[in-house]
């Protein structure tokens, strides 16, 4: 016998333990919130479909589980002047979110479509156009019964790129909430194909290229700085317009290419000119023009407010003690080349050995070694990361680096800290304690299930 209120209820213990069940699925079903980031990158789309347990209070972390992704192929920069390619495009990755979104959380399930290396290429002209389509479709309810409204769909900056890795790396490390493991903060360091990132909290003032972050009911002042052309793809385009640029004969358009293995050769349109370039492997050569071209310093009296990292940009002091996770080329570099000092970290002193190694062999018995078919990128970028990380941000050669690209056996991505700022940012100022209208309707819905349950 149970009594609720003035209502006494008949129920064997069988019927109590169902009854309990049916209350917490129903709870949670009804508790779970969902959310949808579209990662639009240069070879394809991912949607990557979210759901966490709703919160009572701003203090709470949000516990992203991914409930399922999918790609659909090529990139959303191909279909300049496609519209009804975007369309299809787009309707493949809403049919998989529709398959795991529960009808009745739809509407109120945000959805973003964030773009980084394909859309950041096009002309302003051709990705206005592209995002105007996405606009109107994303904004139909008959073609996607998500929550969108306009700004939800844009192009990423490099810093928004790097400070979402920076919240995935700390979530995933379990820095925020009132149950965290650590008050430590991690620090990132991302290298795409056309841009580099790195992100971290200082310990003292922060004077240039602050990032607000709010989680989970606590500011952190990030610093975050986007090297845009310092990205693996774009920084070795750099050293051959350099080649090119500082050559003697005005009207040579073969050179030699010492960041390049030997029998590797590629050819570049610079200047409206096809210019030949052939590697020679000269890891001493390639250094010099790195630190010309790349990672250079300017005087003290040019680099205000100090301390400056390359060039004229500012830095902050990283703490001694931080641990940073390498994450994307940094990473694919260090394990492509097996450049690990212990387990899967590695150090600036430590790349830059294997990188010249590396650069002594051709082309052919790298590939041969290695597999990789992206083998012939491998001698820059290892001179340039270990350049990079003494010379420009002022790591030490035997400081360690966490190069595994994962954290707790969960890829360090930056969709996830996507998802977590745009909640923070969307319940942040109109967040709202659980009412008593709430716990009524809980009440209510715990009732009818005891009622069903004893078959009244």
């Amino acid at each position: 016998m149970i009594k609720i209120g003035r209502l006494t209820v008949k129920m064997n213990f069988q019927k109590v333990i169902l009854t309990f069940l049916g209350i917490v699925a129903c709870y949670d079903c009804l508790a779970a919130e969902y959310g949808i980031i579209i990662d639009a990158g240069s070879s394809g789309s991912r949607a990557r479909i979210y759901t966490w347990p709703e919160r009572t209070e701003l203090t709470e972390v949000i516990q992203l589980r991914e409930v399922a992704n999918k790609k659909s192929k090529p990139g959303l920069s191909a279909f300049v002047g496609d519209a009804q390619g975007i369309r299809n495009h787009l309707s493949q990755l809403i049919e998989a979110c529709k398959d795991n979104v529960p009808e009745e959380k739809r509407p109120n399930t945000p959805i973003y479509l964030m773009a980084t290396a394909g859309m950041r290429l096009l002309t302003g002209t051709d990705a206005f156009a592209i995002y105007q389509t996405v606009n109107d479709l994303l904004s139909h309810k008959s073609f996607s019964p998500f929550d969108f409204t306009k700004g939800n769909a844009r192009t990423l900056s490099g810093e928004e790129e790097g400070a979402f890795t920076w919240i995935s790396a700390n979530q995933l490390n379990g820095l925020f909430g009132n149950d965290r493991t650590t008050n430590r903060t991690v620090g990132i360091m991302e290298m795409g194909g056309a841009s580099t990132q790195m992100a971290f909290v200082p310990r003292g003032s922060l004077l240039a290229d602050k990032f607000p972050v709010y989680v989970a009911g606590k500011y952190y002042p990030l610093y975050v700085h986007s090297y845009l052309y310092y990205g693996q793809d774009f920084a070795s385009k750099k050293i051959k317009d350099y080649i090119y640029r500082m050559r003697t004969d005005r009207d040579a358009t073969n050179f030699s290419n010492p960041c390049m293995l030997v029998g590797d050769q590629k050819t570049e349109m610079i200047e409206g000119t096809n210019v030949q370039f052939q590697g020679t492997g000269q890891a001493d050569d390639c250094l010099e023009l790195i630190q010309a071209e790349l990672v250079f310093k300017v005087p003290d009296y040019r680099c205000y407010p100090k301390p400056c990292s390359i060039g004229q940009v500012y830095q902050p002091v990283i703490p001694a003690d931080m641990i940073f996770h390498a994450v994307s080329a940094f990473a694919f570099t260090v394990k492509d080349m097996n450049a690990y000092s212990s387990g899967e970290s590695t150090t600036a002193k430590v790349i830059l050995a294997t990188s010249r190694e590396f650069c002594k062999m051709d082309l052919e018995t790298a590939l041969n070694k290695t597999g990789n078919r992206f083998v012939d990128t491998l001698c820059f970028s290892g001179l340039f990361i270990s350049t990079l990380l003494t010379d420009g941000w002022g790591f030490g050669e035997d400081r360690k680096i966490d190069a595994a690209g994962e954290i707790a056996d969960q890829e360090l991505t930056w969709t996830p800290g996507a998802m977590v700022y745009e909640v923070e940012r969307r319940d942040r100022g109109h967040f709202e304690p659980v009412t008593a209208t709430a716990s009524t309707q809980e009440t209510a819905i715990i009732l009818t299930v005891m009622l069903i349950a004893a078959g009244l």
